[in-house]
């Protein structure tokens, strides 16, 4: 459904637009995002924005690097944020971890963290 946060744009006004698009990426890796996604309480909604922020990111590229900043993997962590989270790793499982955590942390839900990246083109 087009769920919708405090007059935010709905998930169905982002989810498939621009690159926000789902439902790419390695399967297996993908595999892991769904189990944290449930570990998190996060239902098929929540998982789809997660889904549509880390093709926006990274392309669902572990090994990701910005040319021009220190933005690295799937969740496009700069350094100073993985120094919150673990070692900056190329392990998708680990990036996966933390970049729950810090959307949990920071947002509360993926939904709320798509909306702003859809805002400012970073979360």
């Amino acid at each position: 459904g087009a769920t919708s946060l405090g007059g935010s744009t709905p998930r169905s006004e982002i989810i498939g637009t621009r690159n926000y698009q789902i439902g790419r990426g390695d399967p297996a890796v993908r595999q892991q995002a769904l189990y944290i996604a449930r570990v998190m309480g996060w239902d098929q909604g929540q998982f789809d924005a997660w889904d549509a922020l880390i093709n926006a990111e990274s392309g669902w590229r572990p090994t990701a690097q910005n040319p021009t900043s220190t933005a690295y993997g799937l969740g496009q962590f700069l350094d100073s944020t993985w120094k919150s989270y673990g070692a900056k790793t190329s392990d998708p499982a680990l990036q996966l971890y933390y970049m729950a955590q810090y959307i949990r942390n920071r947002y509360q839900t993926p939904l709320r963290a798509l909306q702003e990246h859809r805002r400012k083109n970073w979360y």
